[in-house]
């Protein structure tokens, strides 16, 4: 593993330095632990382990996240946002939301936050469907930073 330059990406996230040491680990238990490269099962197969250990926390789940990012992963890296979407960690944000920047807005903000989380910096978004003027869905774009796209 890359460690120094998994590092400077945790430094470019605004990851507390005293914070790198365990995330480094973890990434490198991951890497340990799947495939080469890891697939989506690998994702939540290593997942379901933090689960059982009590280790499935906020900044674990972002850690795989960032590792499947830094190692240009798509499928682990998509793998790795789907544990994040709904997660436990943000169950009052969405209440919280809807008080501070009304029901409209909420469901892009709720959504977004991970994002920005993973990005280290505040995102656009913005409500292209809605059911509350009357689509039959709610649709929400992000606009991922321009270095997150992968290269063709």
């Amino acid at each position: 593993m890359d460690r120094e330059g998994f590092r400077q990406l945790l430094r470019e996230r605004n990851v507390p330095e005293d914070q790198f040491e365990g995330r480094i680990a973890l990434a490198e238990r991951f890497e340990a632990f799947s495939s080469e490269p890891a697939t989506p099962g690998d994702v939540r197969a290593f997942a379901g382990i933090l689960l059982e250990e009590g280790l499935n926390t906020w900044d674990n789940l972002v850690t795989l996240v960032r590792y499947a990012h830094f190692t240009k992963n798509v499928p682990a890296y998509v793998a790795a946002v789907e544990l994040l979407d709904g997660s436990e960690a943000l169950e009052g944000l969405h209440e919280k939301l809807g008080r501070a920047v009304g029901e409209q807005l909420r469901g892009a903000g709720f959504h977004k936050k991970s994002w920005d989380v993973i990005y280290g910096q505040e995102l656009e978004a913005e409500i292209v469907q809605t059911v509350l003027k009357g689509d039959p869905w709610c649709k929400i774009a992000i606009r991922l930073p321009e270095e997150a796209l992968p290269e063709d």
